[in-house]
């Protein structure tokens, strides 16, 4: 059975807001993966996708969801950065975010956990490597986030195709 053509545009919808929306803001576009693979379900009798695919296509952006969470602390942890300090760069990139986009995360992020850490190392240079690496991890997980809607959004194509 396939869907209505409505349901499936809808679908299809909210499958490439959750790459846009992944791409360009941190809000999480893996709920709208979610609920364009469910829209798209629904939208055939609960027949399409067959259940391995959508085991898959559920699993997928749930887990990269719950990792949402954890992902700055990740990298802190790679970096040896205090829970102290990766709270506070994450804190003060939000709101660079909030107010100047992309360049106010990366440099609240950055000179917050460099300052932090060289208060409690009194080393410049391993402070440095410790903030870029957080900074690296952030985009590192948001690329992720990215691949993840994209490759979503390519497997439901092959489906409906």
């Amino acid at each position: 059975m396939t869907p209505t053509t409505a349901v499936t545009v809808a679908a299809f919808g909210l499958l490439v807001a959750a790459v846009v929306v992944s791409r360009l803001t941190r809000l999480p576009g893996e709920l709208l993966s979610l609920a364009g693979v469910s829209l798209y379900w629904w939208g055939t009798g609960y027949t399409e996708p067959g259940r391995l695919t959508l085991v898959f296509l559920i699993a997928l952006p749930a887990l990269v969801l719950a990792g949402r969470a954890f992902d700055r602390f990740i990298s802190a942890r790679v970096g040896e950065v205090s829970t102290v300090t990766a709270t506070v760069g994450g804190f003060v990139g939000f709101v660079g975010f909030v107010f100047l986009g992309t360049s106010g995360l990366v440099t609240g992020t950055t000179v917050t956990v460099f300052v932090l850490e060289y208060v409690r190392r009194r080393d410049a240079k391993q402070s440095l490597v410790v903030a870029f690496a957080v900074v690296f991890g952030t985009f590192a997980a948001d690329l992720i986030r990215v691949l993840m809607t994209l490759l979503v959004l390519l497997v439901m194509i092959t489906v409906a195709l």
